[in-house]
């Protein structure tokens, strides 16, 4: 399975916190420190979600794999509900 960015959308760092917004729609999220992680993983080019799992597998080393593949799933399908991927 393949996600991506949403080419109106950008995404920043800002501290601790991951920050996306839509220019079209005018919608923005800000997300914590785990959900800046994930957002992250997000490009414009189509990625598998398998290859940000092992990612992010890389950063949450307490975690495991499943919980995190399933996290980040809800997180992209949440992004795309509302447009941000």
């Amino acid at each position: 399975m393949l996600f991506q960015q949403n080419s109106d959308t950008f995404i920043r760092k800002i501290g601790p916190y991951g920050y996306v917004v839509n220019q079209n729609t005018k919608h923005d999220r800000l997300f914590n420190e785990s959900g800046r992680e994930f957002l992250m993983e997000f490009s414009r080019k189509p990625r598998r979600i398998e290859d940000a799992v092992t990612s992010l597998a890389g950063k949450f080393n307490d975690v495991k794999i499943d919980t995190i593949r399933t996290d980040f799933l809800e997180f992209v399908a949440y992004l795309e509900k509302h447009r941000f991927a």
